[in-house]
C-alpha cells in the first residue's frame, strides 16, 4: 500500500487542502456526519468540508460527496484513507 502514496512527499508542500470523493450507500442517511466524525477523530483540529452538491449514482445506490481536508503528511492522507474507507457505508474513496 505504501507504493501508491510514494510520490506525495515529492508532489505535495504540506500543509495542504486536499479534496477527497467518498462513495458510499446512498441508503445510509448518516454517511456525511460518520465520514465527518471520523475526520475529526483522526485530527481534532481540521475542519473538513463539503463541496458542492452529492451526485447520486445512475442506479441510486451509491452517493458521492468531495470533502476537502487539510492535511500535514503523507501519514495524514494514508491515515485518512484507510478509517475513512473502514467505515461500513464508504464503498470507495478516491
Amino acid at each position: 500500500m505504501s507504493d501508491q502514496f510514494a510520490k506525495f512527499d515529492e508532489l505535495l508542500n504540506y500543509p495542504c487542502v486536499i479534496g477527497f470523493r467518498v462513495i458510499v450507500l446512498a441508503d445510509v442517511k448518516d454517511a456525511k456526519d460518520q465520514i465527518i466524525n471520523t475526520i475529526k477523530a483522526i485530527d481534532p483540529k481540521s475542519n473538513p468540508k463539503y463541496k458542492g452538491q452529492a451526485r447520486p449514482s445512475s442506479k441510486g445506490n451509491y452517493c458521492s460527496y468531495t470533502v476537502e481536508v487539510k492535511v500535514t503528511s503523507t501519514e495524514h492522507i494514508k491515515t485518512l484513507y484507510n478509517k475513512v474507507c473502514a467505515l461500513d457505508c464508504v464503498k470507495h474513496m478516491i
